[in-house]
Parts: C-alpha cells; structure tokens; sequence
C-alpha cells in the first residue's frame, strides 16, 4: 500500500486563489457587503484548508477497506456538528455495500480522488463493519432518531440537525 502524499503540490496557492480577492471582489459585486465577502471567503479558504488536511487520512482508510476482504460493509461516520446531507446519510448505519454508496458519490471517488465524498469543513469518514451486529455510533443512533422523528421529512430532518427544528 502506498501512503498518500501529504499535498499535490500548488494545492493550497490553488485554495487561496480560488477564494481570494477575486472571490471577495465577486461578492461585493453581487451585493454582499465587504465584511460578508470577507467572512465568507475566509470560511471558504478555511474549509478547504480543513479538506486537505483529513483528506490524506481518509484515502488510507478508504484503500484499508476496499482491500480487507473481512469487511462485510461500510458506515458513514458523521461529526456532531456536520450537514444535514452527511447526518442523513449516517443515519442508515451500517448498510453501505461498497465505497460509492457510502460516499453518497455514483463516482466514489471524491473529489479529486482525495479520498471521502465528503463536504469541505465535515469532518465525517468512512468506516469499515465486520459484522452484522455492529453497535450504532452514538452519532449515528441521535441522526437515526432524528431522522425517525422528522418522519423521513428532508426539509424537517435538516431543520432538526441546524437546531431550527
């Protein structure tokens, strides 16, 4: 197995850029004010920043599990604070049968290839299971209970998880 590298290079110039003056520039243009664009922007260039970091530990964990061939399945893991598409999907628990369907991808592949389909900032993984008796991540039983509760609403279950609900 080979390590990932630590970051392609011109990956975090690339970052920046994206979300730099021109981002800022764009979203004034638009009507935000300066202080928004800037806060978004940061948000942005912060959120990437967060990606890049998890990602090279998330393609390790996603090339372990493809390889062990003792794993019968997958699970999302969400954080405590992710989107309500990411709860959603942790919220099924352990019923993933393959690396596409648990990354909520037809592609399976993220982006880039660098690992989870997951969301710049979430901090959520990809988990193996190896029986079909596998305890519930706390995570997951609160967004399988909320999703319960929601009704399979979407609209509501996301209002549930941003604490609008």
């Amino acid at each position: 197995m080979s390590l990932p590298n630590a970051l392609a290079s011109g990956e975090v110039d690339a970052l920046v850029k994206q979300y730099g003056q021109g981002f800022v520039a764009r979203l004034i243009n638009s009507g935000a004010s300066a202080e928004e664009a800037k806060r978004l922007a940061l948000a942005r260039q912060l959120g990437g920043a967060v990606d890049l970091v998890l990602s090279g530990g998330r393609k390790v964990i996603d090339d372990g599990i493809t390889r062990d061939r003792r794993c019968i399945g997958w699970r999302r893991v969400a954080s405590g604070s992710c989107c309500s598409f990411c709860a959603m999907l942790a919220s099924r628990g352990a019923v993933y049968k393959d690396q596409k369907s648990a990354l909520g991808t037809r592609k399976g592949n993220g982006r880039g290839g660098r690992g989870a389909g997951v969301h710049r900032a979430c901090q959520c993984r990809m988990e193996p299971v190896y029986s079909r008796k596998s305890k519930p991540t706390p995570n997951e039983a609160r967004y399988e209970r909320m999703w319960r509760e929601s009704g399979g609403d979407p609209l509501e279950f996301r209002r549930m998880v941003e604490g609008r609900a």
